[in-house]
């Protein structure tokens, strides 16, 4: 009933954060003990037994019910979502649209998006049904989802070459700070069902305030962070992202027609998913130009006919080493550099959560909402 909904989506959420706590801390530790290659190689036989576990759980009629499946929309969706990505992973390196490349990728994505929007509209068995979007919540839920892919993988990209290259710390020791933020999602857990069912929009508005929080906490780190900074920000990200998540997974499909559930949780996914691509994309961005940007500002401020800057750089850089004062100049200044890249990037997780965060009243709860 969908008054069980909430409990069902924290059951099927504490199966979903075990992978950011367990993701990050077998990756580190096989990247530290073979190499970083093998964290991905852990990907196929975990892939397969994710597949016997579902195969396991469909029923006989399930299984041999013979359903149309729109191969041409699926086909023409797959171009423009696969272009889309491109895109977003190469368009940094190729510049953007300086590169031929990527002006064919972002024409492949629009006209092939155009194309899946007119044939969903004109096929009797498109693959997903148009009325799926006149539902007020779903679509909101849809621009929720997108916000929510994006503030949930941002930090998972962001950390690792922060701590590794500033900081120094190995594989294993960055997966087990990682993993602080699924031991955050199972902190809201506690919480988030009894607050959903009060008001899921204020839990939501809620989740997404701690978010906000958390983020403004990371864009405050320096490069002389602590292990326990790193650690309870992301507690906090973590126990933000879970009790934001299930109200709005419950309010996304509270009055979604039975018959739309499937198609909405494909579309649902999809859109998680690419949001977190692009705002990655858009991160990585913000983080290299602003950190080559504060390289050319704060080279400048080196002057050796100034001594009393030049004293206070050779403070700064602490006791003396085997390394020549030049190059020691130049390593700071590349580190201080790169913090400053990742605390604009860190901002930008701040704005769009803090954002987010008031437009969760736009949801209708169930008592203004007719379901469908």
């Amino acid at each position: 009933s969908r008054a069980q909904h909430p409990l069902v989506l924290m059951a099927w959420g504490v199966g979903g954060v075990m992978g950011p706590i367990l993701g990050p801390l077998f990756g580190g530790i096989m990247a530290e003990l073979f190499n970083w290659r093998w964290a991905f190689y852990m990907i196929f036989p975990l892939g397969i037994i994710a597949m016997l576990f579902a195969l396991a759980a469909l029923s006989n009629d399930q299984r041999h019910k013979v359903q149309r499946f729109d191969i041409l929309g699926f086909c023409i969706i797959a171009v423009a979502v696969g272009a889309t990505q491109l895109m977003v992973d190469r368009g940094r390196r190729l510049d953007w649209l300086n590169s031929f490349e990527i002006q064919l990728e972002l024409c492949l994505a629009v006209v092939f998006l155009y194309l899946f929007v007119v044939h969903i509209l004109t096929s009797r068995n498109a693959l997903f049904d148009p009325k799926i979007f006149k539902d007020r919540n779903f679509s909101i839920g849809l621009a929720f989802v997108t916000i929510m892919g994006m503030l949930q993988f941002t930090p998972l990209v962001l950390f690792p070459p922060l701590l590794q290259e500033l900081r120094g710390y190995p594989d294993s020791i960055v997966g087990y700070l990682l993993a602080a933020r699924g031991t955050g999602n199972l902190i809201s857990f506690l919480f988030v069902v009894p607050l959903t069912r009060f008001d899921p929009r204020l839990c939501l508005f809620i989740g997404l305030g701690l978010q906000a929080l958390s983020g403004y906490w990371m864009s405050s780190l320096d490069i002389y962070m602590t292990s326990a900074d790193v650690f309870w920000c992301n507690i906090v990200h973590g126990i933000g992202f879970g009790t934001a998540y299930t109200p709005m997974a419950v309010m996304t499909f509270s009055t979604l027609s039975y018959r739309l559930l499937t198609q909405g949780n494909a579309i649902f996914s999809l859109l998680r998913l690419l949001g977190s691509s692009i705002f990655i994309a858009i991160t990585l961005v913000i983080y290299f130009r602003t950190a080559a940007q504060a390289s050319v500002n704060l080279s400048s401020l080196i002057d050796a006919f100034n001594p009393l800057n030049l004293t206070a750089w050779i403070s700064l850089l602490g006791q003396p080493s085997d390394m020549p004062l030049r190059l020691r100049l130049v390593n700071e200044v590349r580190l201080q550099a790169a913090m400053i890249g990742y605390v604009n990037a860190f901002h930008l997780l701040t704005l769009a959560a803090a954002v987010a965060a008031p437009l969760a009243f736009l949801f209708a709860t169930r008592r203004s909402a007719e379901p469908q």
